[in-house]
């Protein structure tokens, strides 16, 4: 939600986006991070009013230099907008290469995505990049996706991710 708030913020007033995250992070990754993020959230699609809404949730944007988390938060969101925009345009290639969406350990691990409602979202990307419509097919790797974001959420790591790679993989392949 918080990254929502910054990234619908960023597309208004990008000067206080800037002055709440310019002392931790680079700028130039700052704006690339968000305007991939404006394309893959569709906030294009939003009318200014819906834009100004969310800028302004859960945090009213006039005091948000003040109240935003300042902890492990703000370096949690500068590390995967920084990993966004060197990172996702390859997760993307090599999705499509391999022929299986991306997996949540990777979302997790090469974006260091803090959110499961967007990696599900970056999950459903690079199914739709692969041409992966609605039907069985799809619903088995939603469920894939599931647990290996379960597994991810509880530390069971190792040959269950391997299991689900082959297991995406086979059933991308039928």
């Amino acid at each position: 939600m918080a990254i929502h708030q910054l990234c619908c913020l960023w597309s208004i007033d990008r000067s206080t986006v800037h002055r709440l995250l310019e002392p931790v992070g680079a700028l130039d990754a700052i704006d690339s991070a968000f305007e991939g993020l404006q394309n893959i959230l569709n906030n294009d699609d939003l009318t200014f009013a819906h834009i100004c809404w969310f800028a302004n949730f859960p945090w009213p944007s006039q005091s948000i230099l003040d109240v935003f988390p300042k902890d492990a938060m703000i370096v949690s969101i500068l590390e995967f907008l920084d990993h966004f925009s060197l990172s996702w345009p390859r997760l993307l290639q090599e999705s499509e290469y391999q022929g299986q969406p991306v997996l949540a350990s990777q979302l997790e691990n090469n974006l260091l995505c803090p959110s499961a409602m967007l990696r599900y979202i970056f999950f459903t990307i690079s199914c739709m990049r692969l041409d992966i419509g609605t039907g069985p097919i799809e619903l088995a790797l939603d469920d894939n996706f599931d647990t290996c974001q379960n597994e991810e959420f509880l530390g069971g790591m190792g040959e269950v991710r391997k299991d689900i790679a082959t297991e995406y993989f086979n059933l991308y392949h039928r």
